[in-house]
């Protein structure tokens, strides 16, 4: 290690000199001192390195938890490995089927992670059929909804890979921060497969098939916010990569809920119940290079409406969605019955206003897929997005589009199979065959990439516009000087470019105790951040987790008879710099920053009572 090549540096120079020393005499007993205390800086470094290299245990079905955890005497229970580790220590758990649930409490660091690990070529499974099956666990009052594998709030910076988990109520769940799920199968279960509710996360190369047995929403991999702390309502950064979703009930295949910044990229989704990808409450998602497709073995209920994609929002008191960016993926319906690229189409009962702020959608192809852009009831106004450079193909006589609000949305350079509507086209239109070449099978597990491929005559061969897209964190542009339409199967003709410059939006109410601040943050230039002065309680709340982490709330200290639903919005102010607000007057509606610092108010005033109003004018 560099820590020990560092601290033996001095060792080795002070070895010389402790040779001249030996020649002089007393008069150099100084440098003697010094070579001791370089012997003694030499050892501790080198206890240093045994201490970060932590311990390596084993656990093995023919094992007992009284040995010593070696390869030799291994432990039998991978609890007994959750109650031992701490940071830097490792864990091989050898092949067999183990019936357990495990919860994990000790944390790593960045430099010393606790890693819990399939042993080289074997399989450890957890089957929960020996604890009464998944049946019997989702009915069962003492283990409820419990996963196979837990992460506690604490546990950061641990690492699960390389199990089996089936016949189960819920196979990972993680509350902590910087936490890696990689390479799990995960089948057979009462809800969800994966949640990862912790920044910094990694949900990479897993296989997550059959969850909702339940018969209730669920979901295959889930990046969301499981803390609700009002302080950091937003799950930041989860990376979602790799994996491989399908049969997912009446649920989503990949969900991102109440988070920031999640990447979602290069994943498999087909077949699952309700949505294969769904990006709900959420900003500054990038979504990219996926593969989601349905089959004639679709498994959505007959009136559920089946979303390649969804966009939308359901939490009226969370941050609304923004900046989100879907580009260069793959979407082909081989079912029946239609499906939907669903933006704001729909959102949940109350959550009215809310719309597209500041999304780019473009550079994917979509075979058999209807684009739905709401938004929801008409009840909203898109705002700075951008549709751009995509395939709509279809080969079933079903709609193209359906645009029922054109404003706030740009449409250009898209191809079309046929005439699209009137309010979805845009300049540098092509309207087409995209002559893609349809290579390979269509069915369950077995479509990939290929079969979006343009032929060498296709119109949308290098007839894409330039890209700019922004979020928090992000520039995305072209990076190639003739940009096709449609997606890219090989190369990447993208740049995702780390924003340098950002700048702090502040949000107030009025009166004060009517905590705002969904919204408030760090934003770059041109950005379009929505923002959301909804007072609480409100009557749709999704969950009582959410519902307790509230962002519009009276102080009942200083207002304890006024209840906070007593609050009407009036109209945003803007105190300090040069915004652009689409609508000073709605409740929900976007932001774009300028270059500077920018604070705004929204102001409220209290309902009629008894024939009173009565406006708090602090």
């Amino acid at each position: 290690m560099n820590l020990f090549a560092s601290k033996n540096e001095p060792l080795a120079n002070g070895s010389q000199r402790s040779d001249h020393v030996l020649r002089k005499g007393k008069h150099h007993r100084p440098a003697l001192a010094s070579v001791l205390a370089a012997c003694v800086a030499a050892m501790l470094s080198a206890q240093l390195e045994a201490q970060e290299a932590g311990h390596t245990y084993y656990v093995a079905t023919h094992g007992n938890d009284k040995a010593a955890g070696t390869i030799t005497a291994p432990w039998l229970t991978i609890g007994k490995a959750a109650k031992t580790v701490a940071a830097g220590d490792t864990v091989f758990v050898r092949g067999g089927t183990y019936c357990e649930f495990v919860r994990f409490s000790a944390g790593g660091t960045a430099n010393q992670p606790i890693k819990i690990s399939a042993y080289s070529n074997e399989v450890p499974i957890i089957d929960g059929t020996r604890l009464g099956g998944y049946l019997g666990l989702g009915t069962n009052k003492t283990t409820g909804f419990k996963p196979f594998l837990e992460i506690a709030p604490s546990a950061h910076h641990v690492t699960l890979s390389g199990f089996t988990l089936r016949n189960g109520s819920v196979g990972v769940s993680s509350y902590a921060s910087n936490v890696v799920i990689r390479e799990m199968t995960i089948s057979n279960f009462w809800q969800h497969g994966i949640l990862a509710g912790g920044d910094h996360s990694l949900i990479e190369n897993n296989t997550v098939a059959w969850a909702d047995l339940a018969n209730m929403l669920a979901v295959g991999i889930d990046a969301l916010n499981q803390n609700y702390a009002p302080e950091h309502p937003l799950a930041r950064h989860i990376v979602i990569r790799g994996n491989t979703v399908s049969y997912i009930g009446k649920g989503e295949g990949i969900l991102t809920w109440m988070t920031d910044g999640t990447l979602i990229e290069s994943n498999v989704v087909y077949d699952c119940g309700a949505e294969n990808i769904y990006i709900s409450d959420a900003r500054n998602t990038i979504c990219r290079n996926n593969l989601s497709y349905r089959t004639t073995n679709d498994i959505a209920r007959k009136d559920f409406h089946r979303q390649m994609l969804r966009l939308s929002d359901e939490e009226v008191t969370w941050p609304r969605s923004s900046g989100n960016i879907v580009i260069n993926n793959m979407f082909l319906n081989s079912s029946t019955n239609n499906a939907f690229l669903d933006a704001f189409a729909w959102t949940r009962n109350g959550t009215e206003g809310t719309a597209m702020f500041g999304n780019l959608i473009a550079n994917n192809t979509f075979v058999n897929v209807e684009l739905d852009t709401g938004p929801w009831r008409n009840k909203g106004q898109h705002v700075a997005s951008v549709i751009q450079n995509n395939i709509f193909h279809r080969t079933d006589g079903r709609p193209l589009a359906k645009i029922p609000n054109k404003a706030g949305l740009t449409f250009c350079h898209n191809l079309w199979s046929s005439t699209p509507p009137e309010n979805a086209s845009g300049i540098g239109d092509i309207v087409g065959d995209p002559k893609l070449t349809g290579t390979g099978q269509t069915g369950p597990g077995q479509l990939t990439r290929d079969y979006f491929a343009l032929r060498p005559d296709s119109p949308a061969l290098g007839k894409g516009a330039a890209l700019y897209g922004v979020t928090a964190h992000y520039w995305v542009t072209n990076q190639l000087a003739a940009l096709n339409v449609g997606a890219c199967l090989s190369g990447n003709p993208f740049r995702y470019s780390t924003n340098a410059v950002t700048y702090p939006l502040t949000i107030l109410g009025k009166p004060a105790d009517a905590t705002t601040g969904a919204g408030g943050g760090n934003y770059v230039a041109g950005e379009t951040v929505a923002i959301n002065a909804v007072p609480y309680p409100v009557k749709i709340a999704f969950s009582r987790a959410a519902r307790n982490a509230i962002y519009y709330d009276i102080n009942p200290v200083t207002h304890p008879k006024l209840p906070t639903n007593d609050l009407v919005f009036q109209n945003w102010v803007i105190n300090s710099g040069a915004p652009i607000i689409a609508n000073t007057n709605a409740a929900i509606t976007a932001l774009t920053m300028p270059a500077g610092p920018v604070s705004v108010t929204a102001n409220f005033t209290q309902k009629q009572q008894r024939n009173k109003s009565v406006t708090d004018g602090r």
